[in-house]
């Protein structure tokens, strides 16, 4: 069964786990920053890159996590590979996915109340639709596997009602450790102090690499075994 204490505990463990971590927690550090003093063309350029990065580093982690290899981070030239192969899969489907959900969530429907709830399911749909392209582009490292109409369509509900309830698993640890330190924090320095900040940041990254591991496990639990190497 999937664990998303083993996730942690297997994220954060390796030898240059937390140099990775703080890696990428310091862009999102300024990302916070810039979006404070509402610097949007910095928040754009810096935020893009910064996103992509860390997808592509997530991407690697469910890769080695799926496979079941001996280390659960990336090495250099397993991160270029997927960064560039990512480029003609998981880029434009992203792209593809996001106009048509858009497009789709602009129809107005008889029932006013409804239509958040509307725009809520229809982007829920749309995003399961591509975390499930990119799990099946993580798990085999080829640019067709993202393209597995097959088993996409018959699993993103499943993975998507999996991925709800691990992020409510993450809300409920954050929210007990996270919440812990920012009422230490906050006896004696206000919660928007840069300090607090960075260790905000720090988290956020932590969240995202356990993330991409727990990934691994659901997928490994949701597609049937004769279904996992199956292409078109």
């Amino acid at each position: 069964m999937a664990s998303i204490k083993e996730s942690f505990e297997d994220t954060l463990s390796e030898k240059f786990s937390y140099v990775f971590v703080i890696l990428f927690a310091v862009p999102v550090y300024f990302l916070y920053m810039f979006f404070k003093s509402e610097n949007f063309p910095m928040l754009t350029n810096v935020g893009i890159p910064t996103l992509y990065a860390l997808l592509i580093f997530m991407i690697c982690i469910y890769n080695n996590v799926r496979n079941s290899l001996n280390y659960t981070l990336p090495t250099f030239v397993q991160y270029i590979s997927f960064a560039i192969k990512s480029l003609f899969c998981v880029i434009p489907l992203a792209a593809l996915l996001a106009f048509a959900a858009f497009q789709i969530v602009k129809i107005e429907i008889p029932i006013p109340q409804a239509q958040t709830a509307y725009s809520i399911i229809v982007s829920s749909i749309f995003a399961s639709i591509f975390i499930m392209s990119a799990m099946q582009f993580g798990k085999t490292g080829k640019i067709i596997s993202a393209f597995n109409v097959i088993v996409i369509s018959q699993y993103c509900i499943d993975i998507l009602i999996r991925l709800i309830f691990m992020l409510l698993l993450l809300a409920i640890i954050n929210g007990v450790v996270i919440g812990v330190i920012a009422y230490v924090f906050g006896l004696f320095f206000p919660l928007d102090h840069p300090i607090f900040i960075a260790i905000c940041s720090i988290a956020f990254v932590m969240n995202l690499f356990a993330a991409a591991h727990y990934m691994a496990q659901i997928e490994y639990e949701v597609v049937p075994r004769e279904e996992k190497e199956h292409i078109i």
